[in-house]
């Protein structure tokens, strides 16, 4: 997707339009020419995205950019549903900050979202393979979906009606993953090894193979 961005500080007569996510060589590509350099602070304003529904949460925000590429990474991984969920599940937690977004992308199994009541056995099953993370056939034929819909409607602590449907709170409950400094461990592409380096209880990987740029960061 589409980004128009351009550096915190900068005016409107520099900004660029850059596709993310972007790889290593084109980040730092991007962060040179904007004149960026490696940090955790906000360093970039996003004036539009060419995506309708993200940009309703990040436009005409400040954030790092290290951030918004790891979370473009982190949707491009999810399919239509969990986008789905989501962005219903954005609005009723009022996720705000790139960290939340990030922490949502890794938390959508413990919300579900209605958007058609007409086939109620169908939904539930859904509901059940997404609470569950996956089933076999003969457990998945063995559901009643429509108890099961029923039940998440009588004791979900969330039932909020959004543009996306209405949005429950299954029995998962949502962890942190990201804290905002230290990205989790994730394979957005294949790599042949992945390099951990571990400071005061924290972890940092470098997927290889990667430029030497992107190695320095790390080990500064």
């Amino acid at each position: 997707m589409y980004f128009t961005i351009r550096k915190e500080k900068d005016t409107n007569e520099n900004q660029v339009e850059v596709w993310f996510p972007l790889d290593d060589q084109q980040f730092i590509r991007v962060t040179d020419d904007l004149g960026i350099g490696a940090t955790i602070t906000e360093n970039i304003y996003i004036a539009d995205s060419s995506d309708a529904d993200l940009s309703m949460l990040i436009k005409e925000k400040f954030c790092n950019i290290d951030e918004l590429n790891f979370l473009t990474k982190r949707l491009d991984s999810l399919d239509t549903k969990e986008k789905l969920t989501f962005f219903a599940s954005t609005i009723v937690t009022e996720a705000v900050t790139i960290k939340d977004l990030i922490n949502m992308t890794y938390n959508t199994h413990c919300y579900s979202v209605i958007s058609d009541f007409k086939n109620l056995d169908s939904i539930g099953r859904d509901f059940y393979l997404n609470e569950a993370g996956g089933a076999t056939m003969d457990e998945l034929n063995a559901v009643d979906g429509r108890a099961i819909v029923e039940d998440m409607m009588k004791h979900s602590p969330i039932q909020v009606v959004t543009s996306y449907g209405v949005v429950y709170q299954n029995r998962n409950e949502p962890e942190l993953f990201y804290d905002g400094m230290h990205f989790p461990r994730y394979h957005w592409k294949p790599d042949i090894a992945t390099i951990t380096l571990e400071h005061d209880g924290n972890h940092e990987f470098i997927y290889m193979p990667c430029p030497d740029a992107a190695i320095a960061v790390f080990v500064k």
